[in-house]
């Protein structure tokens, strides 16, 4: 198997160890993996962006993908969303099946991830801390539900070893560092490719 074109759409999640876009984020690193273990080239086109929300993913981000005709669909969301003083756990749910919908209608291998659990490092009262968690939960069970739902690889970040780990993390707190890119990028490799 093999994935020539590789569209990523998404949210802070993706930005690279500045918070930008660059050959450190683990678009770019799951990209040359993949190109590697599979002999063949994998050109990625990121149309992620920092802060964006589902319904902004949907608005800005997924009318560009059909053209692109990809073999490859990243999809990383909900960050932003759960930190929305008004997240209704209902209407992101409502936003990613469309989302995922969508997506899934174009052929591609889909893959998506949950979320950290990395309310501890966010800037925010440790009194909301508690809720910043559960609505980690809750989103990751969205997540889930959709990507089995519509059979798209799932890295469970939230359970994963060593995601929550502070030294994968930027010292803006909610940004993977080049460590922690690498270590989302190696676990969606062995999924598609183990």
């Amino acid at each position: 198997m093999a994935w020539p074109i590789y569209v990523a759409l998404g949210d802070r999640l993706g930005a690279g160890p500045s918070g930008r876009h660059n050959d450190l984020d683990w678009h770019a690193r799951l990209a040359r993996t993949l190109a590697e273990r599979t002999g063949r080239p994998c050109a990625l086109t990121d149309l992620s962006a920092d802060r964006a929300t589902v319904t902004e993913i949907i608005d800005d981000q997924f009318p560009a993908v059909p053209a692109r005709r990809p073999d490859l669909i990243s999809l990383t969301a909900g960050m932003t969303d759960i930190l929305d003083p008004e997240f209704e756990e209902s209407r992101f749910s409502s936003d990613l099946k469309w989302l995922f919908d969508g997506l899934a209608a174009m052929s591609a291998t889909l893959i998506t991830c949950t979320l950290p659990d990395i309310a501890e490092r966010l800037h925010i009262p440790s009194v909301l801390v508690p809720m910043v968690q559960d609505r980690v939960r809750l989103a990751g069970e969205a997540i889930r539900a959709e990507a089995a739902a519509h059979g798209a690889l799932c890295v469970d970040a939230w359970a994963l070893p060593g995601m929550a780990d502070p030294a994968n993390y930027s010292e803006d707190r909610p940004h993977l560092n080049s460590r922690g890119h690498q270590l989302l990028a190696d676990n969606f490799a062995d999924l598609m490719t183990g």
